[in-house]
């Protein structure tokens, strides 16, 4: 039987096919311990990402997956499409806040990682590589369960290879045990105890002088970087929120005594 010259994959094929794919090249990584194979199981699953939601939103409008919606013409295969801030603020829009919720960071993380490895190198931190991956999948499974289920019984699941399941059991259990929705992000239960645990830290000694620590999102604080409204998202070195304390080490945090980085401004607290 002849091959078919042509291979035509819609927007979800498209990303069921990028699902697999991640999932095969994390099953490399932890099975045969090939750690390159992170890299296309990361960029994999971004592109699965990318791909299921703009299918939610050609579902609301095809207009809307044009990158500028006032200049319309036949939609083809070389029409510039949304880039990934403009899909997320118009999903933002026609979702709502179950979106928003549901997204919780996790789509900045994608949009990160995927710059990272494509723009400039790749720098994966282990095990929380790990803690990532799962926290993309749980994404995506909740997004497509949520809002891209065409009848009452169709699941994300269905769509993986059966093969592949017993990878995709064990994520769902890494996300469950290893993972916590604290600040309004997921993030390792690690360091959501880390963060309250710097809680009782409130001050810093320099120069046999005790200073209050500067908190994140305080006046002090919001003056250095002249916006006010950072703060709304968690600390995006430490995961602090609003009016917490800095983890210790944190790039962001300032020094209470000169106001510039703490950790770079010479002000050493006392030993």
């Amino acid at each position: 039987m002849p091959q078919s010259k042509r291979l035509r994959l819609n927007l979800l094929s498209n990303a069921y096919d990028y699902l697999n794919e991640s999932l095969v090249c994390l099953g490399r990584a932890r099975d045969e311990g090939n750690q390159n194979s992170w890299k296309p199981a990361l960029l994999n699953i971004t592109f699965s990402i990318e791909l299921m939601l703009k299918e939610r939103l050609r579902r609301e409008h095809t207009l809307l997956l044009y990158a500028n919606i006032d200049k319309f013409k036949p939609f083809s295969r070389d029409s510039k499409t949304v880039s990934w801030t403009v899909l997320i603020e118009r999903l933002k829009y026609v979702l709502g806040n179950e979106f928003i919720t549901l997204d919780a960071g996790r789509l900045r993380l994608a949009q990160q990682l995927r710059n990272q490895m494509v723009h400039y190198d790749v720098d994966l931190e282990f095990p929380h590589v790990y803690h990532d991956f799962a926290n993309l999948l749980n994404f995506l499974t909740e997004f497509y369960n949520t809002f891209l289920q065409e009848k009452e019984d169709d699941y994300l699941h269905d769509h993986i290879t059966q093969n592949l399941w017993k990878y995709e059991d064990f994520l769902e259990h890494a996300f469950i045990d290893e993972l916590v929705f604290y600040n309004e992000i997921f993030m390792p239960i690690w360091l959501r105890d880390e963060i309250e645990a710097e809680q009782k830290n409130s001050t810093l000694s320099i120069d046999g002088k005790i200073y209050q620590r500067i908190h994140y999102g305080s006046p002090e604080e919001s003056k250095v970087f002249g916006i006010s409204d950072y703060a709304n998202r968690p600390c995006g070195d430490c995961g602090a929120g609003k009016d917490q304390i800095h983890s210790a080490g944190c790039d962001f945090e300032r020094c209470p005594k000169c106001g510039r980085q703490l950790l770079g401004c010479g002000c050493f607290p006392d030993e």
